[in-house]
């Protein structure tokens, strides 16, 4: 995932990556977000799409970017923080992908699940669910199983077994 974020051209598109990598938030979350809620150690977000609220931790770096933006008059502390639209991230992250030579498919939600999969080996897998707000554990260990694990191929089908 370094390797993506390494070939990301913006310092938005770096600080996106960074919240999504770090918070497990998606990318129509983050894109919401505003300046002010950056600026502080922590924040609350309600998700989009489960209507719950999810606390996230803010590192330093992204503190002290946001800030930054704001001190210079870029974006005013009641302003979205970013203003790309979900197409472009996705469209960005999908170049960096290309750039870095990575085969398997990425996108913005890539974001959450390796977010997922750090927490899961730390924490377990009933606080991964909750952290996710995942009403299922199913939905969960979707997360942190990749095709392969599952015996399926690079857009979810499963493996043509071969005869013998």
């Amino acid at each position: 995932m370094q390797r993506v974020r390494d070939r990301l051209k913006t310092a938005d598109m770096r600080i996106i990556w960074d919240i999504g990598c770090t918070t497990g938030l998606r990318i129509s979350d983050i894109l919401e977000i505003q300046a002010y809620q950056l600026i502080k150690p922590d924040a609350y977000i309600r998700e989009k799409k489960t209507k719950k609220l999810h606390r996230i931790y803010v590192h330093k770096h992204i503190r002290d970017y946001i800030q930054a933006k704001i001190d210079k008059g870029e974006i005013k502390p009641c302003q979205k923080a970013f203003t790309l639209s979900r197409s472009q991230a996705w469209r960005n992250i999908k170049t960096a992908a290309a750039a870095a030579n990575i085969k398997t498919n990425v996108g913005t939600h890539s974001m959450r699940k390796s977010y997922a999969k750090k927490y899961m080996y730390r924490h377990g897998l009933k606080e991964l669910k909750a952290r996710l707000n995942h009403s299922h554990i199913g939905d969960t260990i979707g997360y942190i199983t990749s095709n392969a694990d599952l015996g399926l191929d690079e857009r979810g089908y499963p493996k043509k077994r071969r005869k013998k």
